[in-house]
């Protein structure tokens, strides 16, 4: 699993991997503070509230993120899901990952930096583009990777941005750290959409 939380009112994001047969399976959570959910809906035109309405987005009150709910969402996650292992953005996890790790959660740092993000990057852009990463029909995932560009640096390693678009990248930033996570510290496993629809991508 990854995760990028958010600075202060901004998308939260929670991604698990499962690593299948030739197949990754992807399930996607995303948070926002409630108010600055209204504010994008009306001042950009995101349809964060449409996406509450249908279960794909949560919605916390107030205007922050709320770290003592994201830590509880994550331990719930991990649990339900028999998470071994769990990625993270140091950038704005200081205090939670402490937390976290002190629950029994094996947290591995993932800075945002072309040296971490480029081979999962590229294993996540070769997934989506050979269409074996399957995931939930997430509307709200499926915008973030809309907004998603890819910067290069002079060694040709590669990490996502929202350069081009200016919009929110956080559940794909989570999803290509809980690739890397699982590629490196969990097994092939089977479908965990039995009885589930799922997209692939």
């Amino acid at each position: 699993m990854g995760f990028d939380l958010g600075e202060v009112s901004d998308l939260t994001s929670l991604t698990a991997i499962w690593v299948g047969v030739g197949v990754f399976y992807l399930r996607s959570w995303s948070y926002a503070p409630e108010e600055r959910a209204e504010l994008r809906q009306t001042a950009h035109r995101v349809p964060y509230l449409d996406w509450a309405r249908a279960g794909y987005l949560t919605l916390t009150p107030g205007n922050v993120t709320d770290y003592a709910f994201m830590r509880a969402e994550i331990l719930r996650i991990a649990g339900a899901n028999k998470v071994i292992a769990v990625g993270y953005d140091p950038a704005n996890a200081g205090g939670i990952s402490q937390q976290l790790e002190a629950d029994g959660l094996k947290l591995y740092r993932v800075p945002q930096s072309y040296a971490q993000l480029s081979s999962p990057t590229k294993r996540f852009e070769a997934a989506v583009t050979g269409h074996i990463m399957r995931h939930e029909k997430n509307p709200l995932f499926a915008w973030a990777l809309s907004n998603v560009t890819i910067e290069l640096d002079p060694g040709e390693n590669i990490r996502p941005s929202k350069r081009r678009s200016g919009d929110k990248i956080d559940p794909v930033v989570s999803a290509i750290i809980a690739l890397g996570v699982a590629l490196n510290h969990t097994t092939v496993i089977s479908s965990p959409y039995t009885d589930r629809g799922f997209l692939i991508l």
